[in-house]
């Protein structure tokens, strides 16, 4: 209770305190606010504008690191496609042995095989998709930026490969159908 009491002296002593405290905190709190607003106003970065802000060197190992990143991508898909592969041809031998190695055993397995490897045919053409993905990626980089520079003639570089690239990686998309991707796995 006694604690709960205050005299009307300790309480504009205390009132004094925390009016001449705010000023000094106003100030930090002012001079915070003015460099926040400070650095809202700086132009933001555009697509545009970021090449321009890199030096060659530095745009240069950008990108040759993003490729070796894009062809990092492209491997593991292109491994993933040997996978299913294997499944395939692994099931189909070990069902066509298993039925041919006695008369006895049922013939029945080699259509159900053969809805198996389909299934994997489906999942090695999701995969292949993928896979076109960045191989395309690469492509365009090998085409349209490592070629002009590495060529003995003079190739006019292409403009549109970056613009490409960007598009791509701002909204990427398959570049090939769900079923000319089976065909091109098929055979």
């Amino acid at each position: 209770m006694k604690n709960e009491v205050r005299f009307e002296k300790d309480f504009a002593t205390v009132q004094t305190d925390e009016q001449t405290k705010p000023e000094n905190g106003n100030s930090d709190f002012l001079t915070l606010a003015e460099e926040v607003r400070a650095r809202a106003e700086k132009p933001k970065n555009t697509p545009l504008l970021i090449p321009q802000k890199l030096a060659p060197a530095e745009f240069n190992t950008a990108l040759v690191h993003f490729y070796r990143g894009e062809v990092q991508r492209s491997n593991v898909w292109r491994t993933r496609l040997d996978a299913t592969t294997n499944w395939a041809v692994i099931t189909a031998g070990a069902t066509l042995s298993f039925v041919f190695s006695s008369p006895d055993n049922p013939h029945f397995a080699i259509p159900i095989n053969s809805i198996l490897v389909s299934i994997f045919l489906f999942m090695e053409a999701r995969r292949y998709r993928y896979y076109e993905v960045w191989a395309n990626r690469v492509r365009v980089l090998e085409t349209g930026y490592f070629a002009p520079m590495l060529s003995h003639r003079t190739i006019p570089p292409d403009k549109e490969w970056a613009e490409h690239i960007s598009a791509d990686l701002l909204t990427p998309h398959f570049t090939i159908s769900e079923w000319e991707a089976v065909g091109r796995r098929k055979f």
